[in-house]
């Protein structure tokens, strides 16, 4: 056997060994994450992304009431589910609809509205300028999940568009909100 046929054969058994030893099960029961069915609806996340932090995130079948939807950007999604991250900016940022896309299944999914908390989702209003303090939004996204179970924590990926470098993506389990719709904490307890 030729040389590089060598080293061509190890480097795909090394590829195979790579993408097979990833985790590829993007959803996963609830139970099995926490162990309490009678948690709060919105799944508590605390963590660190790259203007901020996430706060906590939720899925609902529940479509989520928007200022002149007309404005909206075309959302061309046959079975329709609905997840919202409520997100904690760094001093001095601002953020858009235009900055994230969460991806499920491998897909990617834009934001579709961004609501200060308190406040509503409003299809006209898609920046919110930087200011010094730390301001508290939510992050409105449309999915397509045809199979979708209410009983499932599904993990997705909050996906930062505007970066090559540094904290791009961000693994966030979102569960399901629909026994509570839009009931989220309050997003004063510092």
């Amino acid at each position: 056997m030729k040389k590089w046929q060598t080293w061509f054969g190890l480097i795909l058994i090394m590829f195979a060994v790579s993408v097979y030893g990833q985790d590829n099960d993007l959803q996963y029961r609830s139970d099995d994450v926490d162990g309490d069915k009678d948690a709060d609806a919105m799944q508590k996340i605390q963590q660190r992304f790259r203007l901020g932090e996430i706060l906590e995130g939720g899925i609902s079948l529940h479509e989520i009431p928007i200022l002149n939807p007309a404005k909206l950007l075309p959302i061309n999604i046959s079975n329709k589910v609905y997840a919202i991250i409520r997100v904690k900016l760094d001093p001095g940022r601002s953020i858009s609809i235009h900055d994230f896309s969460l991806i499920h299944n491998y897909k990617g999914f834009n934001c579709v509205a961004v609501s200060p908390v308190p406040g509503e989702f409003n299809a006209e209003r898609r920046v919110f300028t930087s200011s010094d303090s730390r301001k508290v939004y939510d992050l409105l996204f449309v999915l397509d999940i045809p199979d979708f179970n209410a009983s499932i924590t599904y993990r997705c990926t909050l996906h930062y568009l505007f970066a090559t470098i540094g904290q791009i993506d961000v693994d966030v389990k979102l569960k399901n909100f629909d026994l509570n719709p839009i009931q989220f904490s309050s997003s004063d307890e510092d």
